[in-house]
């Protein structure tokens, strides 16, 4: 069908950087534009605006993104308080520091429950977590890296026991939405506390990756 043989309340959708389709009966409308390429024009569909009918435009449905929200302030605190045994095992285990780390946290942190561990972003960045027998020899270091783990965290928890500590910054999250990760807001009774741990920082920039490979870089 022609564009002069279609319908008046279709036509009136046309205009500049416009374009109307007709498909199996209907009427679809897109913006595009014209590039000169060797010599050439060329057409290119920038968008499609909806569907055209008597009683109007119907708009494309938006898009569902996929986002992920992981409690966020038990990994700023780790990565803050345990950053020399991290810069350590790093230099110690270059290439098993990581498994080694992971395990520790799970098991100082979260009490070897994956299910917990999942809900933080920490899991984000140790994805291949697996609960499974170790060599004694292996166990071994685990334990001492948890004990590490132990007295750098009531060093700096200042009083506050570590189960409260998790139930106090357990409102603060992040939120990511492809690939890319944003802190959610936070209420003040928050921002006392990421202040009075000395995360405030931390958190502001949310590049605990960074964190993790600056031992490899220093």
């Amino acid at each position: 069908m022609a564009l002069k043989d279609y319908p008046d309340w279709v036509l009136k959708h046309k205009g500049n950087g416009r374009e109307i389709r007709c498909i199996r009966g209907r009427y679809y409308l897109y913006q595009v534009h014209s590039e000169r390429m060797n010599g050439k024009v060329k057409k290119f569909t920038d968008k499609y605006l909806g569907r055209i009918t008597e009683e109007g435009l119907i708009p494309p449905r938006p898009k569902k993104v996929e986002y992920h929200a992981k409690r966020f302030g038990l990994t700023a605190f780790i990565f803050s308080s345990c950053r020399r045994i991290i810069k350590g095992l790093i230099k110690r285990y270059p290439s098993k520091h990581k498994k080694l780390l992971s395990l520790a946290i799970l098991k100082y942190f979260f009490d070897n429950d994956l299910r917990e561990y999942d809900k933080h972003y920490i899991s984000v960045l140790f994805p291949e977590v697996k609960i499974k027998e170790e060599k004694m020899s292996v166990q071994d270091e685990i334990d001492r890296i948890v004990g590490m783990m132990d007295h750098a965290a009531r060093k700096e928890l200042k009083g506050i026991g570590l189960e409260e500590f998790k139930q106090l910054i357990s409102p603060l999250y992040i939120v990511g939405i492809k690939g890319a990760w944003t802190v959610a807001q936070y209420n003040k009774e928050i921002e006392e506390l990421i202040k009075k741990q000395e995360i405030e920082e931390l958190i502001k920039k949310h590049n605990i990756e960074m964190e993790i490979d600056y031992g490899e870089n220093q």
